[in-house]
């Protein structure tokens, strides 16, 4: 019984983590109606920016957000100027613009490939404080920095609802 508890609570976790990824998928579909099916190698190319800027810097981790969060909102700018934009205008009389989801899942096999070619298929870790950690409740076991994953999904999606529900530009987005 305990091992079906462990995997409910783990699959919660890391459920929430994905759920937090999907924040960003359903606000793309929801203003521009777009499919992106390159949103996660945009998160990968957020983690290794992030994995690199600590490790050429030696900052802490959180620190390098402040570096890498504004450099991923200029790429995904620049992405959806350059790539995603022109085909939407181009497609501007097509109800469902399918092009699109050709676009960005070249665009995502791109950034996957040539983040291949230049650092492996080997993972890497950003050591954190709470990098490995983890506790205990009777005979579960939980990851504190899934936790903290969960508590920072259920942040996130409060702070937006309440900022498309009660903002002028949160209501102009719906």
């Amino acid at each position: 019984m305990d091992f079906i508890i462990q995997a409910i609570v783990s699959g919660i976790l890391m459920g929430s983590i994905y759920g937090l990824a999907a924040l960003g998928l359903t606000l793309i579909f929801g203003v521009i109606k777009v499919i992106n099916f390159a949103h996660g190698s945009c998160l990968m190319v957020g983690m290794y920016a992030a994995y690199w800027v600590v490790m050429l810097t030696g900052v802490n981790p959180y620190l390098a957000l402040i570096v890498v969060v504004p450099l991923l909102f200029f790429f995904g700018y620049f992405l959806q100027d350059i790539v995603i934009k022109p085909v939407l205008e181009a497609q501007s009389d097509v109800r469902e613009p399918t092009e699109v989801i050709i676009v960005t899942s070249g665009v995502w096999y791109i950034l996957d490939n040539i983040t291949l070619m230049i650092f492996g298929a080997e993972y890497r870790v950003v050591q954190t404080s709470i990098t490995g950690k983890a506790f205990e409740i009777g005979e579960i076991i939980v990851s504190t920095p899934k936790l903290y994953g969960l508590i920072a999904t259920v942040i996130v999606s409060v702070a937006l609802v309440w900022f498309l529900k009660y903002t002028k530009m949160g209501k102009a987005i719906r």
